[in-house]
Formats: C-alpha cells, structure tokens, sequence
C-alpha cells in the first residue's frame, strides 16, 4: 500500500527484491543504471518518480549533467544527474581537490580515521535512541550524542518588551514558527525545531531575547 507522501505505486514493490533495492529517484547511481538496462518493469518505475525528463534522458545516457532549473547562487542551468545539485557550484567548491588529482596527489584528508569512528560511533548511539533531555517552563529541549540540538516551545513568545520596557522589533520570519491564524495578530506561536543549527542566528537570537527559559535551554545545551 501507498505510504502518505507516496505518489507512485508501493513502498516496496516485490516485483524488485531480487535487485535489493527500491526505485528511488533522491539519487541516481550507476547501479540503478545497470539495473534499469536489465529489468523494463523497474526503470518504468523509477521513470515515474523523475520529474524532469532531461534528468532522466541524461541518466539513460550515462551523462552525469543536465540541463535543469538556474542555480540561485551560481546562475548556472547546469545540474548532477545523482543528486539534481548544481554541476558549477559542485566544481568551484572542490576546484583545489581536481587540481591536485590532475597533477598525480590525493587531495588532504577532511578528519582524521579516528575522528571519522568517533562520528559513526555518534550516529549509532543516536539511532539507538540515546539523548538527554532539559525542560525549562514551555521549552523542552533534546541532545543527541552528534551534537543536534532539537528544541520545542507549543507558545513561544515573538512580541513583547525588552528589558528595559522597551518595544522589541519584529520577529525575523522562521520556518519552524506555526503559521499565526489569519487576521489574528498573537504574541505567542508553536515553534518545533529537530536542529537548532539550521535555524538562522537573527531568529535564535530574537527568541531568545523575548523567551528567558530559552536562554536557559541554551545555557544548558553549552550554546552561551
């Protein structure tokens, strides 16, 4: 059956257990290549889920770009077939690691082998389920061993006073801040937050600004 957010055919079709995998269209590999070439059923299935269809013709091809939606930050059409990212901005960002390789090097290393374990060991106590959790008044926050902070308030303050009674501006717009219901102007919505690193700094800071229990959070979490 159809899982919510599932458009096209099953979770998991057992028509593709032989393959070992799913047709999945977040990220194209040669695998999924080499499997479509062999079973007609499974690259009809995986076509469905490929919106644009010169993603899709380049994957056929073997290609790995495309022409696709403009880059907002480069300008450039230019996409990865795998993971539809911008082809340019994937270049700029390792332009010293291909010049190395051109030359005969390998490019540094990003982190030590036991950096790279301590972070596996990290992901695996997250997933067994392992985190520490601090409640000050309506805020209640998560720690997971990777460092992810999750935080959730179901009426976090976003107008009132300073201080020193002065009016506060206005709150910068969040995606993680519940939508305030039309004509109402409230000073207090839900804010659900699974990683605090991704919310901007000017929001973090206004929060916490007009909310003291989530300074206190924070102090906890060793963010002040």
């Amino acid at each position: 059956m159809p899982v919510k957010g599932q458009r096209y055919g099953k979770a998991n079709d057992t028509r593709f257990t032989m393959h070992h995998m799913q047709p999945r269209a977040g990220k194209l590999s040669l695998r999924q290549l080499a499997v479509c070439r062999q079973d007609q059923a499974f690259a009809a299935s995986l076509r469905k889920r490929v919106s644009n269809p010169s993603r899709w013709d380049a994957f056929i091809k073997g290609e790995n770009r495309y022409k696709g939606k403009p880059c907002k930050r480069c300008g450039s059409n230019r996409r990865r077939v795998r993971d539809c990212a911008c082809y340019d901005c994937m270049l700029a960002t390792n332009r010293n690691d291909w010049a190395l390789l051109r030359r005969g090097f390998s490019p540094p290393a990003q982190q030590t082998r036991d950096g790279f374990l301590d972070k596996l060991e990290r992901n695996r106590r997250e997933r067994a389920g392992e985190v520490a959790q601090f409640i000050s008044g309506l805020w209640t926050a998560q720690q997971f061993p990777t460092g992810r902070l999750a935080v959730s308030c179901p009426a976090a303050v976003i107008r009132g006073h300073g201080l020193y009674g002065e009016e506060l501006p206005a709150l910068p717009p969040s995606r993680y801040l519940a939508v305030a219901p039309f004509g109402t102007m409230p000073h207090a919505l839900g804010y659900v937050c699974s990683d605090l690193q991704q919310e901007r700094g000017e929001v973090v800071l206004g929060l916490a600004s007009r909310n003291p229990d989530l300074v206190a959070v924070l102090r906890w979490a060793s963010w002040m």
